[in-house]
């Protein structure tokens, strides 16, 4: 059984997360394991380091569920894939696989901002629990 998160509910948690990490966070997604985006909200700073991206939009969930694809070749030996990071010239991106609600979490954050990603990924993982537990998803059987 799985539990999937809705495009109303991904945008409340993608809002939250935004607000806790005010000013270090800089622009959060959320996607399906389809590579669909269900929420993506960015701050002002972000706009106008990055501006707008429309090819964003076009490839960054395919990306994402590549990108996991490569990470979990490992998973035999390395165990689950808990998050991606990798660092560029102007940021760092983060991507939380959460598959047990089959989405991704996805984040970007100055490149010099020090960030526990495991501490992110555990409470983006109550975040979204908390969502599915006041019944803001739908459940469907696999």
């Amino acid at each position: 059984m799985a539990i999937i998160i809705t495009p109303a509910a991904a945008e409340r948690i993608a809002n939250e997360i935004l607000s806790t990490y005010d000013g270090k966070i800089l622009s959060v997604s959320i996607l399906d394991t389809k590579g669909n985006f269900l929420a993506t909200k960015s701050t002002e700073s972000f706009e106008k380091t990055f501006g707008k991206l429309q090819e964003g939009r076009k490839y960054g969930g395919t990306l994402a569920i590549a990108s996991l694809s490569i990470a979990n070749e490992l998973r035999g030996v390395a165990g689950e894939t808990k998050v991606i990071t990798t660092t560029y010239e102007k940021c760092k991106m983060v991507l939380i696989p959460l598959l047990s609600y089959e989405i991704l979490v996805g984040f970007v954050f100055k490149r010099r901002v020090v960030l526990d990603e495991e501490r992110i990924a555990n409470y983006i993982e109550g975040l979204v629990a908390n969502s599915a537990d006041v019944g803001n998803t739908t459940t469907t059987t696999t």
